[in-house]
């Protein structure tokens, strides 16, 4: 059954599902529903958790095993698929199949990327959502996400004047995960004012994960090491890094094909949301930059995700640093 973002958790109390199926591009909303989904489990005895990443190359023995692996003292527990990709016809099947006969001790959660219609339309995603709830997360539109900032200040508890709301919104330029975490940062800052505020956010602004993004943009090869050493020592995840950096290449990719198909820069910057301020530097980025390397950034990816999740061998931080360099028209 479908259900909208803000009617989950009462959805969740009313049905009590053993399936729940995420679809989103963002992952700051991936996590905010996910939380919901977990708070309702616990307090059903779901006691524990089995987390599996999944693309289209992954052993379906391993997610069987998983579902399947009953415990010997009757523990309920929850299994989450995260899925990197669209599913393939193999993991499609597999997931239909287990709807047919969903455990009532398992509550499964089946996290993918935004679908079209047509794949929520499908038969193995109907078969989702009719063995529980469903749900597809979208981003506030530009003219919401002040609304989108306002909501979540109130649930942390932080009093915000429009002026602060307006620098948080200018400042993040409507990426929900930057926003996210200001808003948690502004949480611990005593007394809340707007200085305090356009402080903090000019602090974030010279070592963040976005910061690193611009830094890419501008070609500013000391400054991108800096911040990244930076995060590093901060203890930053470096899938959240790695997250942004894929984001942009997709997004500048998306230029390639826009234009392939006689879609002006501007009709595909209106189309993805992109912010006036970003739309000169992707314009400039993308002139200078050689569209080899873009496809070879998707690879370049790809393996430090490996490493990341433990699937390959290698130094991520490392990795992460090299992919830079060669957006940047490093020769590593």
């Amino acid at each position: 059954m479908k259900v909208y973002p803000e009617k989950l958790s009462a959805a969740l109390k009313a049905h009590a599902p053993n399936v729940l199926t995420i679809s989103s591009d963002e992952p700051c909303l991936h996590e905010e529903a996910l939380d919901t989904a977990l708070h309702f489990a616990r307090a059903q005895g779901f006691d524990e958790h089995d987390k599996l990443s999944v693309d289209n190359k992954s052993d379906i023995a391993e997610a069987n095993a998983l579902l399947n692996n009953l415990s010997l003292f009757g523990t309920q527990k929850i299994v989450e698929l995260r899925f990197n990709d669209k599913p393939n016809k193999s993991w499609q099947g597999f997931l239909s199949d287990y709807t047919k006969q969903a455990e009532a001790s398992i509550f499964l959660i089946v996290r993918l990327p935004k679908l079209e219609k047509a794949q929520q339309n499908a038969k193995w995603y109907q078969a989702l959502d009719n063995a529980g709830l469903s749900l597809t997360l979208w981003p506030p539109k530009p003219e919401e996400f002040k609304a989108w900032l306002r909501t979540r200040a109130r649930a942390l508890k932080l009093d915000l004047s429009d002026d602060m709301i307006g620098m948080i919104a200018e400042h993040t330029e409507g990426n929900l995960l930057a926003a996210k975490q200001a808003l948690q940062k502004l949480s611990f800052v005593t007394p809340l004012t707007p200085e305090a505020v356009k402080e903090q956010l000019s602090h974030d602004a010279r070592f963040d994960v976005f910061a690193l993004v611009d830094a890419i943009y501008a070609g500013d090869i000391t400054r991108t090491g800096s911040i990244l050493n930076t995060l590093k020592l901060e203890g930053q995840d470096p899938i959240l890094i790695l997250w942004a950096i894929n984001r942009e290449v997709h997004l500048l990719l998306g230029i390639v094909q826009a234009k392939h198909a006689g879609q002006s820069i501007d009709s595909y910057f209106r189309s993805q949301k992109i912010w006036p301020q970003k739309q000169a530097l992707m314009r400039r980025f993308f002139q200078q930059a050689k569209k080899g390397v873009l496809y070879d950034a998707i690879s370049d990816a790809q393996q430090i995700d490996a490493c990341i999740k433990g699937a390959a061998r290698g130094d991520v931080w490392q990795g992460l640093l090299i992919l830079c360099l060669k957006l940047q028209g490093v020769q590593v």
